[in-house]
């Protein structure tokens, strides 16, 4: 199974086409994950995914256009839970599988971490679900949609860190370059905004697939969830990203002198581009396993 993945990933990325340079999360985050997973998908993984989508319908008996859309699914479950909408309400229960919070004198996370409501029990949960063919497709499609915002999730740095001022979700000086309140939604959204530029997400999906290694790929595909999140703590917790600093055993936070200009761009921007490379070569592993392809 993950030699014929391998396979196929090592010819979708030699055969690809050169692509110009372009600048490069949020909605477009999760879409571009899903969109390079799309791409490295067997034919026949891809025309089930395909088949999955098109027959779902949300709570709200409205279509889903494509699989890149379905990946923001479990955002729009989240804020209709919240505000009680009909149909939507069972999504709760998911609540807090977006993210993993830890001790702040934690350098190396273990299990004891999650405690069975985590992203990491979330991937664990709906890739199960997705491979269990017993299941009826309406269930196994929203666990298709849900597992695709997982990887996505666990692969941004700040949905692995504190509870204490809600993963950098509090608000903080940010600078004048990113229009965004907190450091969080910078890097949701406000880093991937700005290196889009004029290029659309659909394009740019296409330039980070092509900018894939076969070696790199393949490198990626060694390590799980648990070391995918151990790699967006070590990014969180570190001086440069100013969300916090370590000293005396613990990470503090940075709670003055933050000012987020173009060279926070500059020196992150690669950093969030191989963050969504990594994230849609995996998934599409992780998918390829659980179809059976």
């Amino acid at each position: 199974m993950k030699a014929c993945f391998m396979t196929s990933l090592i010819a979708v990325l030699v055969l690809g086409a050169h692509v110009p340079n372009a600048r490069a999360y949020g909605r477009d985050g999760h879409r571009i994950i899903c969109a390079i997973a799309y791409g490295l998908l067997a034919l026949e993984s891809r025309t089930e995914v395909a088949r999955l989508v098109k027959l779902y319908r949300t709570p709200d008996d409205d279509m889903i256009v494509d699989f890149p859309t379905a990946c923001t699914f479990a955002d729009s479950a989240r804020r209709n839970a919240r505000d009680e909408r009909r149909g939507w309400t069972r999504f709760n229960r998911f609540n807090n599988w977006h993210f993993m919070n830890v001790p702040r004198n934690v350098r190396q996370i273990s299990r004891s971490h999650c405690g069975g409501d985590c992203v990491l029990r979330a991937i664990e949960y709906h890739l199960a679900r997705v491979g269990n063919r017993d299941l009826a497709d309406r269930p196994r499609a929203e666990a298709l949609f849900f597992l695709a915002h997982w990887v996505g999730d666990v692969h941004q740095p700040l949905h692995v860190s504190y509870a204490d001022d809600l993963g950098g979700n509090q608000p903080g000086a940010m600078g004048g370059y990113y229009e965004s309140s907190n450091l969080h939604a910078v890097w949701d959204s406000g880093i991937v905004s700005n290196a889009l530029d004029r290029t659309g997400w659909r394009s740019y999906s296409s330039v980070l697939r092509s900018r894939v290694s076969p070696a790199e790929g393949a490198a990626w595909l060694r390590t799980g969830p648990w070391e995918w999140a151990q790699e967006s703590y070590d990014i969180t917790t570190s001086r440069e990203f100013q969300y916090c600093e370590w000293g005396n055993g613990r990470c503090r936070p940075v709670d003055e002198g933050r000012t987020l200009g173009s060279s926070y761009q500059d020196e992150f921007e690669s950093v969030v581009e191989e963050r969504l490379k990594r994230a849609g070569v995996r998934l599409a592993d992780l998918i390829e396993r659980a179809l059976g392809s």
